[in-house]
C-alpha cells in the first residue's frame, strides 16, 4: 500500500472516532494532512484498545505488538495502514519517534487504572495523552513547543474526561482526583454504584473550569505559533461549547453525553482567533 493511500485509510478512522481532531486536520496544508491523520489514527487505535480488549493482559500484549512494529519500521515494509503512515510520517516530517513510544507507554500504565490523588496528578496524566499528542502534533506540522502542548492538553484532556465521566464511570474507572471528592464529602465508591448527584456535578464542573483556565493560558502562548501549525490546537477552542452542554445538566452527571452539532463546531473553528 502506498502512503497516500494509507493516509485515506488513517483519516477515515479520525472521522469516524476523533472527529474534532478530523475538523481541524482538513485545515492542514494538503501535504501535512496525511501525516497528521496517520498520527491520530494511531492515538485513536491505542486510547480504543482497553475498552476493545477488557482483559489487561490481552490488552499488554496488543500495546506489545505497536511497540515492536514501531521498532522494526525501518527494517520492515509495513501493511498496516496506520504504520506506513506512521513511517511516511517519520521520514518527511518533523515527528519524534520516541514521542509515539511514550504514547504506547502511557496507554500501557492506564490498563491498570491510574491512581490520582491530586489535582496536580490528574495534570501530569493529561501531559502524558493528550499532551504528548499535541507536542508530536505540532511536530508534524514544524512547530514543536512543550508549553503550548502542555497547556493545550491539559485543558483538551480535563474536559474529554468530563464527557466521558459516565464511560469511565460505567466500566468502574474514575479519572478524578481523590482530592475533589475529599472537597465534595464524596465517597467514589458511591460514585461507581451509580450515586453523587449534585456533589458528583460539582466536581465535573471544577474539571471543566480548570479546563478552560488551560485553555485561556494556551491561547495568549499559541499566538506565537506559525499559522501553518495552528490547526495542532485549534480544537481546544471546542472546549467551551462542551462547557455549555454540560451546564444544561447541573443534576445529571452519569447523563452527559455532550452532542454538538458539526455545524457549531466548523463554526467555531472558522472564527476562533487560534487559526488566524
Amino acid at each position: 500500500m502506498e502512503p497516500d493511500a494509507a493516509f485515506v485509510q488513517c483519516a477515515e478512522q479520525v472521522r469516524t472516532n476523533d472527529a474534532d481532531r478530523y475538523l481541524t486536520a482538513l485545515m492542514v496544508e494538503p501535504d501535512l494532512r496525511g501525516p497528521l491523520m496517520g498520527l491520530y489514527a494511531f492515538y485513536n487505535e491505542l486510547a480504543n484498545i482497553r475498552d476493545r480488549l477488557h482483559e489487561p493482559q490481552m490488552a499488554l500484549i496488543r500495546l506489545q505488538w505497536w511497540r515492536d512494529s514501531l521498532e522494526s519500521l525501518e527494517e520492515d515494509t509495513p501493511g498496516e495502514p496506520i504504520l506506513i503512515a506512521l513511517k511516511a510520517a517519520l521520514q518527511t516530517t518533523q515527528l519524534r519517534y520516541d514521542g509515539l513510544q511514550k504514547l504506547i507507554d502511557s496507554f500501557e500504565a492506564d490498563l491498570y487504572g491510574p491512581m490520582i490523588r491530586t489535582w496536580e496528578e490528574l495534570d501530569a496524566y493529561c501531559d502524558t495523552t493528550s499532551g504528548t499528542l499535541m507536542e508530536l502534533a505540532l511536530g508534524v506540522l514544524g512547530a514543536a513547543d512543550r508549553e503550548i502542548s502542555e497547556l493545550g492538553g491539559r485543558a483538551w484532556g480535563l474536559s474529554g474526561l468530563v464527557r466521558a465521566f459516565p464511560h469511565h464511570a460505567g466500566a468502574g474507572r474514575i479519572y478524578l482526583p481523590a482530592e475533589a471528592f475529599g472537597e465534595v464529602d464524596l465517597d467514589p465508591h458511591l460514585v461507581l454504584q451509580g450515586e453523587g448527584g449534585p456533589p458528583m456535578m460539582a466536581i465535573l464542573l471544577a474539571t471543566l473550569g480548570r479546563a478552560q483556565d488551560y485553555a485561556a493560558l494556551m491561547r495568549q502562548e499559541a499566538k506565537r505559533l506559525p499559522k501553518i501549525a495552528r490547526p495542532a490546537v485549534s480544537y481546544v477552542s471546542l472546549i467551551d461549547l462542551y462547557v455549555a452542554q454540560v451546564r444544561r445538566r447541573p443534576n445529571a452527571p452519569f447523563a452527559l453525553h455532550p452532542d454538538i452539532p458539526s455545524f457549531r463546531k466548523q463554526w467555531r473553528l472558522m472564527t476562533t482567533s487560534l487559526l488566524r
